[in-house]
């Protein structure tokens, strides 16, 4: 039953591709990046945002 379940959720995601806004990840080279580290420049991380929700602009 489970995978059914997530076997339909994959099939809407995939019809609804071509509509569907990418996501703004931060650009690596051009801004927002402490390189070489991986880490933002400080004061680029928003307020109570962490983990996989750090890389997205805005």
């Amino acid at each position: 039953m489970r995978a059914r379940t997530s076997a339909r959720a994959q099939r809407r995601r995939l019809l609804a591709l071509e509509s569907t806004e990418p996501i703004a990840f931060r650009r690596q080279n051009s801004g927002g990046y402490d390189l070489p580290s991986p880490r933002l420049e400080t004061g680029l991380d928003p307020e109570g945002r962490q983990g996989f929700g750090l890389p997205v602009r805005g």
